[in-house]
């Protein structure tokens, strides 16, 4: 098997992948999902600049001499593409290991700490961008919610559906139920169950795989009449 090739995100918004081969429109629309991200991102960023006005100049905690000045500290600096790509790959990794609970100061410990977050970017960087990431346009953002309380990550959240059930087809034995999603922040659907471990959080109705409990579907509850009794599985 040839050895896989990087291709640049815009080649790929005219249909030209590496070698001039063909991309798949799924592949292009995933692209255009990112590249959306990207900009809603940077517009978040811009108001979170504005924070720091008074550390626009060389420091210490700089971590980028060649910054220019109207973007210091460097930590503050728009995001592209593939810094975005490298922080949800660093999200992801942080599930794989089990490391909800961990801080972002122990993710980031040099002796105790993940290499691998590290390697990929700073501290300071990573929860700037945690801080700003936006999947959604905001400026449009409330009259979506009149509709949705889920607008804000609501394609990001069916996008992950949709891609869990394209890649996989589930066995002949399904369990559907409820899953609590531990959570203390700000949420207007948040709920306490006593009864579960986290007691506190968002609750998601879930059909999983009884074999290997691979997600085959889900749908957040954000109140009452938002999961549809009658809704296909």
């Amino acid at each position: 098997m040839a050895d896989s090739v990087d291709f640049c995100p815009y080649s790929v918004l005219a249909g030209e992948g590496s070698c001039g081969t063909p991309v798949p429109q799924g592949t292009i629309n995933n692209i255009c999902f990112l590249l959306d991200i990207v900009t809603h991102t940077n517009a978040e960023i811009v108001v979170q600049r504005r924070r720091y006005a008074n550390d626009r100049q060389p420091d210490i905690d700089d971590d980028d001499d060649d910054a220019e000045e109207e973007v210091r500290p460097s930590f503050t600096c728009n995001v592209d593409i593939f810094e975005l790509k490298a922080l949800l790959g660093l999200y992801y990794l942080a599930g794989v290991l089990n490391m909800n609970g961990v801080t972002t100061y122990e993710l980031f410990d040099k002796d105790c700490g993940v290499a691998y977050f590290r390697a990929t970017m700073p501290q300071k960087r990573f929860t700037f961008l945690t801080n700003c990431i936006r999947f959604d346009d905001k400026g449009i953002r409330q009259e979506k919610r009149e509709r949705d309380r889920l607008a804000p990550i609501r394609e990001l959240f069916d996008k992950i559906v949709n891609t869990s059930q394209q890649l996989y087809t589930p066995s002949e034995y399904c369990t559907v139920d409820e899953q609590l999603l531990a959570f203390r922040g700000r949420c207007p659907f948040k709920m306490y169950i006593p009864s579960k471990p986290g007691k506190y959080g968002i609750k998601i109705m879930i059909m999983c795989d009884s074999k290997n409990y691979y997600m085959c579907n889900a749908e957040v509850y954000t109140g009452k009449g938002s999961i549809p009794s009658q809704k296909p599985l």
